[in-house]
């Protein structure tokens, strides 16, 4: 836990996520949670999920429910933003705390990684690379990947090889639906 708690990345309003509290407020959402619950359930170190749809639908909420299955199940496991990931690996390289190697191999150990929000950072050839790094060393383990864009965006933005290597051995989850985060608006 305090190696989740020191290297994972993640937005204060996902803290108290759980499958207990997603609101599957219809058929499509209903789905979903059965899926990830699935998935949580019969872990096996190897198999991959994307999540994929609307903005607001719960794919952070879904995936950080996961992660808190597993780890109460004793896996080890971290949760990443992209952006937010791309943005401390870059931060390495002027400090004298944690290393990009140290970060780089906690991320390839893991018994579970979640990428949070593929397709958010800033598209350059170094974030291109950098992600090619981190799916090359995940190849074979489990990883759980959100994102808010089609497959044809998401190959555009992330290459054709990263999309590739992301496809192997995933189970794909279509969340559609309005953005519970303006249903009140």
């Amino acid at each position: 836990m305090d190696r989740f708690n020191y290297y994972s990345l993640i937005n204060e309003s996902l803290i108290e996520a759980t499958f207990d509290n997603f609101d599957a407020y219809d058929s499509n959402l209903k789905r979903a949670k059965e899926k990830a619950l699935a998935y949580s359930h019969s872990f096996d170190r190897k198999q991959n999920l994307l999540l994929t749809g609307d903005y607001g639908t719960g794919k952070s909420h879904l995936s950080f429910s996961i992660t808190k299955a597993l780890m109460a199940r004793e896996y080890e496991c971290l949760f990443l933003s992209l952006p937010k990931l791309l943005t401390k690996v870059k931060g390495t390289y002027n400090t004298k705390g944690v290393t990009e190697e140290e970060l780089l191999t906690i991320i390839q150990r893991v018994d579970l990684l979640v990428l949070d929000d593929i397709g958010a950072e800033q598209q350059t050839e170094w974030a291109t690379t950098k992600l090619f790094e981190i799916l090359d060393d995940r190849s074979g383990k489990a990883t759980v990947y959100t994102t808010n864009l089609s497959s044809d965006e998401l190959k555009e933005r992330v290459s054709e090889r990263n999309f590739s290597r992301m496809m192997d051995n995933t189970n794909v989850i279509v969340i559609n639906g309005s953005d519970y985060r303006r249903r009140a608006f």
